[in-house]
């Protein structure tokens, strides 16, 4: 009987040692790293706003069996502190924590620390997305590192001015009327004309009646 209750006792103790090694095995362990490093890390660190979220949470692999899906998630990025990242991405996350899997919100504000590799999904990122996770250090959240500066706009983002940049008013030319101009014109040089016809009158006037008034008497000699 003590045998038996010993040898009872040693398979609970083995079971309870392989359940709590299955766990620690599929739990997710890994270190987040500091600002600089997850910077080092990451192919692209970008912020931006969640505009859209597809993708299933679980997915089917069996009659039975279900494994962790994955969320791909659209950005439109705001400021980028590393790599050649487009105004809008395309940002995958497995859905998994066990697996370092995260999941976002479907929409709001966005850090990321993208890779080109995959990561934790096994390289199922397509073609033109990041990959994240729960070790990359990505999160819900407008809060920059200090560390990272103001960033770049992405790629494809349209030139905002800068605060203390006053764009000044083109200069606008006033509108000449042609006909206008014209007949002015005209009527300044027919006032001229006239003119100067008046003035040679004026002259030739005086002049010819110097000519008819009488000369002083002269003494005539015998």
């Amino acid at each position: 009987m003590r045998r038996i209750v010993q040898g009872g006792l040693a398979l609970l103790v083995l079971l309870g040692g392989l359940v709590f090694t299955t766990g620690t095995a599929q739990a997710c362990s890994c270190a987040i790293g500091t600002p600089e490093e997850r910077l080092d890390w990451a192919d692209a660190v970008f912020s931006g706003q969640i505009v859209e979220r597809t993708g299933k949470r679980v997915e089917k692999v069996g009659k039975n069996l279900f494994t962790g899906g994955k969320f791909t998630y659209t950005v439109e990025v705001d400021a980028v502190y590393k790599g050649q990242v487009a105004a809008i991405e395309k940002v995958v996350a497995g859905t998994d924590s066990a697996s370092c899997g995260v999941t976002f919100p479907d929409s709001g504000p966005i850090l990321v620390y993208g890779t080109t590799g995959g990561g934790i999904i096994g390289g199922s990122v397509g073609p033109g997305a990041y990959g994240t996770s729960l070790c990359s250090g990505s999160a819900a959240t407008a809060v920059v590192p200090a560390v990272y500066g103001a960033g770049q706009p992405p790629i494809g983002a349209e030139p905002t001015p800068s605060p203390t940049q006053t764009l000044a008013p083109e200069p606008t030319q006033p509108a000449v009327d042609l006909g206008t101009s014209t007949g002015s014109t005209w009527a300044v040089m027919f006032g001229i004309a006239l003119a100067v016809v008046l003035v040679v009158f004026v002259v030739v006037s005086l002049m010819q009646r110097r000519r008819r008034r009488p000369g002083a008497p002269t003494a005539r000699i015998e």
